[in-house]
């Protein structure tokens, strides 16, 4: 019960945001390139699947001077223990360097994607040795194949602990504990984070690497923004090669607010780390959704009300990350378009609109709000 009235908190204060003034961005008779657009702010892209890449090229080529590919998750290139899959990495590593864009690699270590294998010995949990030495094997055999290939990897993934989380048994637990339980840290400690960043450096010294985190911005997100920075500051401390944190931008129409975005952009700039937006999406949902899905309403139609909200949103959000250009090395949108995206699918099936290209990958009044200034 107290979980759910803290997140009815929550979500009621995103449903009260204030009023936006109707902002309807100018179209021109072509259509600029984003990657053109910000090449003196920041590289832009977007996230692509491999199963999209002909569908989605020329998408790409024409906005994107910088990409993200999951084919890197652990149960996709890694699924049993002796055998690798290369040929969706190779491919969209291919395209990415063919069409000189800058690369993200997508996540190396993350609790919801690891294979089943990693953590059985015999039919018995793994010992911490021997996991160890799987991680180390995993990670330099992937970064040192692409080693000089790939710009940017995302070493760690969602590994900072919760307010509130479910124990093995369901029952809520508010917690303190800087990092989140899962197998790897059950089994290995916390030290897993920084031995991943280590294996990794060795595998590719000249490589950025990333630890990526969600939900870093406004009041909800002011526990796990403390945590995260405690974390990166404690293993920076330990001259631990981490070079940047990835925030990933899972926002909402009315929430955060752009100076609690920009606020957290300067705190982890602090730490001398590279910044980058790396999930970009602008749901219009309110939060609720993600925890009680059944109370929070199905909308049918992208009206043109909703649009030109969307317009103001993306507008004002990218007049602030522009003032952050000297902080910031790369904004990366989750999609390029919304047929494709997540937010269609997760948490439940419902239509969102969160990208700034419809289905047939033309640009939106939201486009149109990102490339409107001088």
């Amino acid at each position: 019960m107290k979980r759910y009235l803290f997140l009815l908190t929550v979500c009621a204060m995103v449903v009260l945001g204030s009023c936006k003034p109707v902002y309807n961005p100018p179209v021109l008779p072509e259509v600029p390139s984003l990657a053109e657009k910000y090449a003196d702010y920041f590289p832009i892209g977007s996230m692509i699947k491999a199963d999209l890449l002909e569908i989605a090229s020329d998408t790409a080529i024409k906005h994107c001077s910088i990409v993200t590919f999951n084919t890197f998750l652990f149960n996709r290139v890694h699924p049993q223990e002796n055998i690798y899959y290369w040929d969706d990495c190779d491919k969209m590593i291919g395209f990415a360097r063919a069409h000189n864009m800058k690369i993200r690699a997508h996540s190396l270590i993350y609790d919801k994607t690891n294979p089943e294998w990693i953590f059985k010995d015999n039919n018995q949990t793994v010992s911490r040795e021997v996991l160890i030495e799987r991680m180390k094997q995993h990670l330099q055999t992937i970064v040192g194949r692409y080693k000089g290939q790939v710009d940017y990897w995302t070493v760690v993934n969602e590994a900072t602990g919760e307010i509130l989380y479910d124990d093995p048994d369901g029952t809520p637990v508010i917690s303190c504990a800087l990092y989140k339980p899962s197998k790897w840290q059950q089994i290995i400690g916390d030290e897993y984070v920084e031995l991943a960043f280590r294996f990794a450096h060795e595998a590719d010294p000249q490589a950025k690497l990333f630890y990526n985190e969600n939900a870093l911005e406004g009041v909800a997100g002011s526990d796990k923004r403390f945590k995260t920075y405690t974390i990166l500051k404690n293993l920076l401390s330990k001259g631990v090669p981490i070079h940047g944190i990835g925030i990933q931008g899972h926002w909402r129409i009315n929430m955060p607010d752009v100076d609690e975005i920009l606020s957290a952009i300067d705190l982890f700039a602090s730490l001398g780390l590279e910044v980058q937006i790396t999930e970009l999406d602008i749901s219009f949902y309110p939060l609720l959704r993600w925890y009680i899905p059944a109370l929070v309403p199905k909308i049918e139609n992208f009206t043109e009300e909703m649009s030109l909200d969307q317009a103001w949103r993306y507008h004002t959000l990218f007049n602030g990350l522009r003032s952050r250009k000297d902080k910031l090395t790369g904004v990366v949108f989750w999609g390029l378009s919304d047929d494709t995206s997540w937010l269609r699918t997760q948490p439940d099936t419902r239509m969102d609109w969160p990208l700034l290209f419809d289905g047939q990958y033309q640009p939106k009044k939201a486009f149109w709000a990102v490339v409107d200034f001088p």
